[in-house]
């Protein structure tokens, strides 16, 4: 990189940016030379050196050509990773994620986030969710809009089988145009989660013994409980299959019910 002769001067650095390179004069006073803040989704740079060009002009070194021909472009590298660096953070018009709690018993949950041209919340769009485990044949699963937030689409989906998943997310606006496609996925295992913790969970038993009318026994407590079982209760439920009809008293109600019609109709002079 050359030495650059021309300088924009510019006043302080608001508080919200960042002072990412400076530049020397003849002076020891440094002034600013690259400046960057947050915008938005994305950032804003301003770059006070105004003869960049010079650098593009000082690439014939010879350590860096190959067969004549220099290989090296650095300021065309420098420029696309500042472009790139510059809107790296703004999310994409489609988005997938994937939340999972804690229970591997309850479904994970595929929240798909659909955006305009202008990025703006995007409703009324088509979510196709296509799922596809590592061992199975993939299917498609529609997305519904969520009610408390726009451009937001949301499926459950229940691993039973221990695996990976892979979801891609194809979004298509009202108008039938296809505004974007995503990917993400996860990983499923039940058993992991029981054996994740071998310790006693005495808190979880008994609550379990609370609400089934149980009994959690300890250790030294076994041969006491089991001296008891034969003298405790066992309640035992039948049941029993027994039709209405062949019951007496529905008999003796239907003879009362046919005369009180036949003594009725008769009081009344009805045929």
């Amino acid at each position: 990189m050359p030495q650059f002769l021309t300088l924009n001067e510019v006043g302080e650095v608001k508080p919200g940016a960042s002072q990412l390179a400076t530049a020397s004069g003849s002076g020891d006073k440094k002034v600013p030379a690259m400046i960057a803040q947050r915008f938005g989704k994305g950032r804003t740079a301003a770059l006070t050196v105004g003869d960049m060009w010079r650098w593009s002009m000082r690439r014939g070194d010879a350590s860096t050509q190959t067969g004549g021909k220099d290989q090296r472009d650095d300021p065309a590298q420098a420029w696309r990773q500042l472009s790139h660096w510059l809107v790296n953070d703004v999310p994409r018009r489609v988005s997938v994620r994937v939340e999972k709690g804690n229970d591997p018993s309850q479904p994970v949950g595929v929240v798909v986030t659909a955006r305009d041209e202008e990025y703006l919340p995007l409703d009324n769009a088509t979510v196709e969710l296509e799922i596809s485990p590592v061992d199975g044949e993939p299917f498609v699963l529609k997305a519904e809009m969520d009610d408390n937030e726009a451009g937001k689409y949301v499926a459950s989906y229940w691993s039973r089988v221990p695996g990976g998943y892979a979801v891609t997310a194809k979004v298509t606006s009202a108008d039938g145009a296809e505004v974007g496609v995503a990917n993400t996925g996860w990983t499923s295992d039940a058993g992991a989660t029981e054996f994740g913790e071998l310790q006693l969970n005495r808190k979880l038993l008994n609550e379990i013994a609370e609400q089934t009318g149980g009994e959690v026994i300890s250790e030294n407590g076994l041969d006491r409980f089991a001296a008891a079982l034969p003298d405790r209760d066992v309640p035992v439920t039948e049941t029993w299959i027994y039709p209405i009809w062949h019951r007496p008293w529905v008999m003796f109600l239907a003879m009362v019910c046919l005369c009180c019609e036949w003594g009725l109709r008769r009081w009344k002079g009805l045929a």
